[in-house]
């Protein structure tokens, strides 16, 4: 992914991230507040006209009743006071009457109230005459009982229009709401996409880290890919880095490889030396041995052939041939089982222990040489850990489509936080091994690496006997050769 802005630190990823998510939240918000700011404006003009217009109808009720009774007097008195009274009455009765007019929106309505205004004009007129026309004022004097109906009219319009605006502020109010959710609705699903994708863009070089950091400690430096990290410049200069760590990894176990590969050489001659010159001494082609002499020569060849096993491990972990295909040949898993119990009788004896062989009739076609050094290196792992008295077992029995080999010992087990670890290279627990030559830590690398080359596994299982029990899978195709199958 390209950047179009790209940030120099994480954190700047997250208050923009926090800008973004909250941008919808506030409109949301800002949204709303306008929607109910205009309701409660909509709501107060609405209680103002209702306010205006009740206390409207209500004076015209009660003033065209006043206004009738001082017509009467005044037609049967004739005091010009109460004409005054009169004019004044209809001064503050015409404004009540246009405002309540001019709020009906029925035009029948408001030709009623023109009616009443036109009518009550008409007998301040004749009362202004000189001499008065008693048969007109007495008319226009009868025509109150309907303005009366006209006015009562008027003021049930007025009241239908009050609820009619009620009415409607009501579906306003609930349009309002409806609009208000569908908002959120739309908003709410950008702020939680947003939140998706903002933690997708945080968390995805913090993965990318931890896996080029997980593929760093768990693969070869060498082969692996080259770190390359992508996002903030500070995730981009810890990836530079981790480059050069894993360039500098590369460097190290090349120099270690190389060190192994000169160090195992060398060792190699002057232990031939020794062999040769132990062998020798043994066939007693220098000169009779007493029984002391041929015990200690004995020890001596077992623990030469131990650091030649040794050697050969450090060679066989150094060399990249480990992987390349050998000479496959026939042959029965109990002859090899045999041939490892008589190489390793000597040491067995000096422990004081006992090998249980055994399993059902098995040929393999496969490179013995391979097969014979896991099992080979299992055994010596079995016998210098092992309790002293105790029990080795190499048995073996098909099962699932898989040639299982267990080699097991009496004695410790395993502790739980180690067997984790046991497989790791130069690796060596709490328990140290018996005899004069220590161990290198390699014998178990050497034997699972051979192993996976062969398209099995080596690992840990329980055994009813034995305190610790190693045990090989190897696929059944291999119990056969190819033109065979």
């Amino acid at each position: 992914m390209r950047w179009l802005w790209a940030p120099r630190a994480v954190w700047q990823i997250v208050v923009v991230s926090m800008a973004a998510v909250l941008t919808p939240l506030t409109l949301l918000l800002f949204h709303t507040t306008e929607v109910m700011e205009q309701l409660a404006r909509q709501n107060r003009m609405v209680n103002e006209e209702a306010i205006q217009i009740t206390e409207s109808t209500r004076n015209l009720v009660s003033g065209l009743i006043d206004m009738e009774r001082i017509a009467r007097q005044y037609r049967i008195i004739g005091d010009p006071a109460l004409l005054e009274l009169f004019r004044t009455r209809l001064e503050t009765f015409e404004p009540a009457l246009k405002n309540v007019g001019a709020y009906m929106k029925s035009q029948h309505l408001a030709t009623r109230a023109d009616m009443i205004g036109e009518h009550l004009n008409a007998l301040r007129s004749e009362f202004a005459r000189d001499p008065v026309d008693g048969e007109a004022v007495d008319a226009l004097l009868g025509q109150f009982a309907q303005s009366q109906t006209d006015l009562e009219g008027l003021t049930a319009g007025a009241r239908e229009e009050l609820r009619r605006a009620m009415r409607l502020q009501s579906e306003a109010t609930v349009i309002a709401r409806e609009n208000v959710l569908s908002t959120a609705i739309l908003l709410i699903p950008v702020t939680l996409g947003l939140i998706v994708a903002f933690t997708i863009i945080i968390v995805r070089p913090m993965q990318h880290l931890q896996a080029s950091i997980r593929r760093l400690g768990n693969s070869d430096p060498s082969q692996g890919d080259p770190v390359e990290m992508k996002g903030p410049y500070e995730m981009m200069r810890l990836g530079r880095q981790l480059e050069w760590l894993r360039l500098r990894l590369a460097e190290v176990n090349e120099q270690k490889q190389e060190f192994l590969r000169h160090i195992s050489h060398e060792l190699k001659t002057p232990l031939a030396s020794i062999r040769e010159g132990t062998q020798l001494m043994k066939e007693q082609v220098v000169g009779d041995l007493s029984h002391g002499q041929r015990e200690v020569m004995n020890l001596v060849d077992d623990n030469s052939k131990r650091l030649q096993q040794m050697i050969e491990n450090l060679l066989l972990m150094s060399r990249s041939e480990l992987v390349s295909p050998h000479v496959h040949e026939r042959f029965t898993l109990l002859k090899l089982g045999q041939e490892l119990l008589q190489q390793h009788k000597l040491t067995m004896a000096n422990h004081e222990m006992t090998l249980c062989l055994g399993g059902p009739g098995v040929t393999l076609f496969m490179d013995k040489r391979t097969l014979h050094t896991i099992l080979d290196n299992l055994l010596s792992n079995a016998v210098a850990y092992g309790a002293r008295g105790g029990r080795i077992w190499l048995e073996w029995d098909e099962t699932d489509g898989f040639l299982n080999i267990r080699v097991a010992n009496s004695g410790e087990p395993i502790a739980e936080n180690e067997q984790s670890m046991i497989f790791e290279p130069f690796y060596q627990g709490r328990h140290r091994r018996q005899g004069a030559v220590k161990g290198s830590g390699i014998g178990l690398a050497v034997a699972r690496q051979c192993t996976d080359n062969l398209n099995g596994r080596l690992h840990l299982v329980e055994h009813p006997k034995a305190a610790t029990c190693f045990e090989v899978q190897l696929p059944t195709s291999l119990l056969t050769p190819p033109g065979e199958r």
